[in-house]
């Protein structure tokens, strides 16, 4: 008997057998497949919010240096323009009362000539009574310079031109020594460095003098 034999081919395949294509995917590697990429946006998107971060500040760093750098640059130049007024005004007080009261001779004389000199000046040779008075006038001098104090009358009896006797001294260490008994005039001595600078010479010794009215 003759049989077709596809139609007995066709009859011996399996009645299940699905049809030839891709299998189909495990669900639990699909979901860890998409956990994996959702995992890579959010590194990419942190790591480009890191970069944006790090960025802000870097610009945040250098404005507020250059605030900073700015604000202490105006500071300092307030303070250095602070510091300039009051140096000018307590200099042009200074020239004011020197010139008005006190006047420094330019040439050398002896005692006795530079107390003439202060008289003709209308004043007379300085007389320093105070601490405050002598680091004033021994900031201001230069070398040494005679003052009004001197022992002419009485030797170790110190008295000012107008006869009013030492009371507050300013002597040099070591001062005064009267060397060769020969010592009787006061100056203030470029030999020192601190306001206690007098010192006593004789007094045909020329040096400049500073008056007083």
């Amino acid at each position: 008997m003759d049989m077709d034999l596809g139609v007995i081919y066709e009859n011996m395949e399996p009645k299940n057998r699905k049809p030839a294509g891709p299998q189909s995917q495990n669900p639990d590697e699909a979901q860890n497949r998409k956990r994996s990429r959702g995992l890579v946006v959010i590194t990419v998107c942190l790591g480009i919010v890191c970069v944006f971060l790090v960025f802000a500040l870097l610009v945040l760093y250098v404005f507020l240096t250059g605030e900073r750098d700015q604000l202490l640059q105006n500071i300092t130049s307030m303070k250095e323009h602070e510091l300039e007024t009051k140096f000018y005004n307590l200099t042009k007080e200074l020239k004011e009362m020197f010139s008005g009261r006190y006047f420094l001779s330019s040439e050398e004389k002896n005692w006795t000539d530079s107390r003439r000199f202060c008289k003709d000046w209308g004043g007379t040779l300085i007389i320093i009574e105070t601490e405050e008075e002598q680091r004033f006038i021994s900031s201001l001098v230069d070398g040494s310079v005679w003052i009004g104090l001197s022992d002419t009358d009485k030797e170790g009896n110190m008295k000012w031109v107008d006869n009013t006797p030492l009371t507050n001294s300013f002597w040099n260490p070591g001062e005064p020594t009267d060397h060769g008994n020969n010592e009787d005039c006061v100056v203030i001595s470029e030999f020192s460095n601190t306001f206690m600078n007098w010192n006593d010479l004789p007094c045909s010794w020329k040096n400049k003098c500073i008056c007083e009215k």
